[in-house]
């Protein structure tokens, strides 16, 4: 965290860039990446005679069929 307690001019420009750069990779390094799926429900309907294309999509596309 970069705190500026005044409006001087202290650090300069420069110093004041650089300890937003230092402070920004320093969280950067210290993150964890953590990956999650994003789930949407979505109703279809379609003719009995596309049943085999649409089964086709949900097996490439690896998607969970829910019933209600």
């Amino acid at each position: 965290m970069v705190v500026r307690y005044f409006g001087g001019t202290k650090l300069g420009m420069s110093g004041l860039i650089q300890a937003y750069k230092t402070a920004a990779a320093m969280a950067i390094y210290e993150s964890e990446i953590i990956e999650k799926q994003v789930k949407a429900e979505v109703e279809i309907q379609f003719p009995y005679a596309s049943m085999n294309e649409v089964m086709k999509l949900i097996k490439t596309y690896d998607l969970e069929i829910t019933f209600q």
